[in-house]
């Protein structure tokens, strides 16, 4: 019978770790990543798809139109609104009641309706140029931002009234020669505007419907005449 022989138990060790050295390692199969594929950056924009989308937006923007009242009128104010939400604005200031008084405190005293002179007429007034005065309670107006906006007007409510006037005055030809100045001097009749604020509504806001904005409202029609030297 053959004879058996036995290697050192070192021996024995060098060969297995020979043998795991020799064979390649395993790798298994790459699973299929759930990400898309990253591609290398590039500085250039990439191309513009040649078509146009086949959709629409499911909700087109809103823009705001103007106020029914502003039809017909070259005016940026209304006195007459058919549209004007009385009874919206009531049930708001009932909500909002005492920080209202304080925002109408702020501005009650700027009423312009006994502020020019105390005049009892509006004939005593004397322009040298020809124009159009009135006291009006604006309904709707025309802020500094060029949006329309809902003035606090006429309104009863709680024992409280909320009026808000303002004095305006048109001119009825700017940019014309002054009737009450010699021809001799060159002018001209200049529209002049001021700055009133108001308590205004804001149905969109439903947290605290109202603020206090800013409107130029024509105030006075102004005469400009040229300097002039006196030649001896």
């Amino acid at each position: 019978s053959p004879k058996m022989t036995f290697l050192p138990y070192a021996a024995v060790i060098l060969l297995l770790t020979i043998a795991q050295a020799s064979r390649p390692p395993y790798h298994p199969a790459p699973y299929p990543s759930p990400y898309p594929p990253k591609y290398p950056y590039s500085p250039y924009p990439a191309p513009r798809p040649s078509y146009k989308p086949s959709y629409k937006p499911q909700y087109p923007p809103k823009t705001e139109e103007p106020p029914l009242c502003s039809v017909n009128i070259t005016k940026k104010y209304c006195v007459k609104d058919p549209e004007y939400p009385e009874k919206d604005i009531v049930y708001a200031l009932k909500q909002h009641k005492h920080v209202v008084l304080d925002l109408y405190a702020d501005i009650a005293g700027l009423d312009t309706k006994a502020s020019v002179d105390e005049l009892t007429k509006l004939e005593e007034e004397i322009s040298l140029c020809p124009s159009d005065v009135a006291y009006i309670l604006p309904l709707r107006a025309v802020n500094t931002a060029g949006q329309w906006k809902i003035i606090v007007n006429n309104i009863h409510t709680d024992y409280e009234e909320y009026t808000q006037s303002a004095r305006v005055e048109t001119c009825l030809t700017p940019g014309t020669p002054c009737p009450l100045v010699p021809d001799c001097n060159e002018s001209a009749c200049l529209q002049k505007s001021v700055y009133h604020r108001f308590l205004t509504y804001v149905p969109e806001d439903y947290q605290y419907p109202f603020a206090i904005d800013s409107f130029k409202l024509p105030s006075s029609c102004s005469c400009h005449v040229s300097k002039f030297e006196l030649l001896h």
